[in-house]
């Protein structure tokens, strides 16, 4: 008979010590929790007798699962295993990143309204992380707070009112005169909360929107809209060199 060559003889070794690693390696430390079993040797409480790796075939509980191998595996049955990132509940694949049920590393069952947010139960109304909803808007100014879904500063100072992310006199602000929001047009201001012309000091003219000295505005002299050729200035509200 043939003597087997060398290079066969290396691949049988190699083989060998292949199998025995299996059958010792423990299992990402799981390898007490999930007895090995055979026809032979049934699981007990309940469990069920799935496979493993090769011809060798361990005890599962199908309520959990088994975690190994990066994943979660036999969740409901043999052989069905969770996607990345998911566990395994009462038989059932979840996501704890966004399951409200079961939300985060605990599984925790968030409260009525409350959102999971990336494994964090969040009132998508009060949440400065995740107001408005997981992905809404992040409140991160310090005097910002989430109110009904949404940033709005508080703590402003006596007579202003927050609007949006900041403080304003509503009597004045161009942009929320009277009301968040109420902006005035671009020629002109806001006075006691109502846009209208903007109101000039003593000895200036409203022209076109903006405040003038008619006697000193080249662009306005003596009246709105008479202009000093160049090099003429306006002195008392006449043209001159």
């Amino acid at each position: 008979m043939r003597k087997n060559s060398k290079p066969t003889r290396v691949l049988t070794l190699l083989f060998a010590l292949v199998a025995l690693f299996v059958v010792v390696a423990p299992r990402d430390g799981l390898a007490d929790a999930a007895p090995s079993c055979d026809d032979k040797k049934p699981c007990a409480g309940g469990q069920a007798c799935c496979h493993y790796v090769g011809t060798l075939k361990q005890c599962a509980d199908l309520k959990t699962g088994i975690a190994e191998f990066g994943g979660v595996h036999h969740c409901g049955a043999c052989d069905k295993n969770c996607a990345k990132y998911e566990a395994c509940v009462d038989g059932q694949c979840v996501k704890p990143e966004n399951d409200a049920k079961h939300c985060g590393d605990s599984l925790t069952t968030c409260k009525a309204g409350e959102l999971c947010c990336s494994g964090t139960c969040a009132d998508p109304k009060t949440s400065k992380r995740y107001c408005g909803g997981c992905n809404g808007s992040w409140c991160t100014n310090d005097a910002q707070t989430c109110q009904n879904g949404k940033c709005a500063a508080t703590g402003c100072a006596a007579g202003t009112t927050g609007c949006g992310d900041a403080c304003f006199d509503l009597k004045t602000e161009h942009d929320h005169c009277g009301a968040c929001g109420h902006r005035c047009r671009q020629s002109e201001s806001c006075h006691a909360g109502k846009c209208g012309a903007p109101a000039c000091r003593k000895g200036e003219k409203n022209c076109f929107g903006e405040c003038t000295n008619l006697r000193e505005d080249a662009a306005n002299c003596h009246r709105c809209g008479h202009q000093c050729p160049n090099p003429l200035v306006c002195v008392n509200g006449h043209c001159e060199l």
